[in-house]
């Protein structure tokens, strides 16, 4: 768990795991479910989907005592699916721009699969667009934002 944490953080220098290694074991072992989890998961003959697994409870903010608890991979898989499906979590979507054939700025949107669900037009057309191996999807033109645009 700490040890992917860590990598993270290498990936975002800017954001640091508030804790110790040593920290989160003392802090995993009071958790009341701690023993469940670890049960269930033996009990299972070691399934990977069980192992227990820490889950940041606001996946914008970053890695310490406050924003973390204590599940299982799968419960914590289910849970980032179902933020993104409820465009809850979008820090991992591509935003893309909609434009007319004229360039005018049509729509914004924060995600290709938003685009796609609100114009009816298919998410590999828009991406075909946005990497100019298409003209144009349905008449309109497609860009990515940039992160700073």
């Amino acid at each position: 768990m700490y040890s992917s944490q860590k990598k993270s953080e290498a990936k975002y220098p800017y954001k640091n795991v508030e804790y110790s290694y040593k920290e989160l074991v003392e802090w995993v072992l009071k958790q009341e479910n701690f023993e469940s989890l670890y049960l269930e998961w033996v009990k299972s003959d070691y399934n990977t989907e069980l192992i227990p697994s820490i889950d940041r409870i606001n996946d914008n903010k970053w890695y310490n005592f406050k924003n973390i608890r204590l599940t299982n991979l799968k419960s914590n898989k289910n849970r980032y699916y179902s933020d993104v499906k409820k465009w809850i979590n979008t820090k991992v979507c591509k935003s893309v721009i909609q434009y007319s054939k004229k360039w005018e700025l049509i729509q914004i949107f924060f995600s290709i699969s938003n685009a796609s669900l609100n114009t009816g037009i298919s998410i590999w057309n828009i991406v075909k667009v946005c990497k100019w191996l298409r003209k144009t999807a349905w008449w309109y033109d497609w860009k990515y934002l940039k992160k700073y645009q």
